[in-house]
């Protein structure tokens, strides 16, 4: 099966399109994922009110690719849509709106420990109002056999196609995880 760019925006936006609620999001192209999900979101949706619950604040600012320091409970606009930020630090859930037509988690690494990512969970599923979620991985560096209790929808955004050299590395570098 080809992994590219163009079948994960397919299974992206079928995801959304389905009564699924979790997906998860895996693949060699390593710090693009995020982006490509954020893209076809707004894209396709706009207007749509989005959570990207990450590892830290700093890490935010990275990826959104701001200028200054980002807020919790802050709105930013992104292509017409609404965009919140908060952590997998419990401390700044209650800082951010409970309605989210999508939220991004990304990356996934913090969530190693059961008891966070059990109760990242139930804050999602049970405490906010959010119609899709979507699971996005950096670094497939551990088992995320977790995620199948939570989706059975699985994107894979290899980089094959794009920088074949670059996949086989990746491939490579995931041997001694041993996964």
């Amino acid at each position: 099966m080809n992994n590219n760019k163009d079948q994960a925006i397919e299974k992206i936006l079928s995801f959304i399109e389905s009564e699924e609620k979790t997906a998860l999001m895996t693949g060699t192209n390593m710090f693009k994922k995020h982006e490509l999900v954020f893209k076809t979101i707004t894209e396709n949706f706009a207007g749509s009110r989005i959570l990207l619950r990450t590892s830290s604040l700093d890490n935010a600012k990275v990826f959104m690719k701001a200028t200054g320091a980002l807020k919790t409970g802050v709105p930013y606009n992104l292509n017409g849509s609404t965009i919140y930020i908060d952590t997998v630090n419990k401390r700044t859930w209650d800082k951010t709106p409970n309605d989210f037509d999508f939220v991004i988690v990304y990356p996934l690494m913090p969530l190693t420990k059961q008891s966070l990512r059990e109760e990242l969970m139930k804050d999602l599923t049970f405490f906010k109002n959010v119609k899709k979620i979507l699971l996005v991985s950096s670094q497939d560096t551990f088992d995320m056999s977790w995620a199948d209790e939570y989706a059975k929808t699985k994107i894979v955004y290899d980089v094959l196609e794009e920088d074949s050299e670059y996949h086989y590395r990746v491939l490579e570098d995931l041997k001694k995880y041993k996964l």
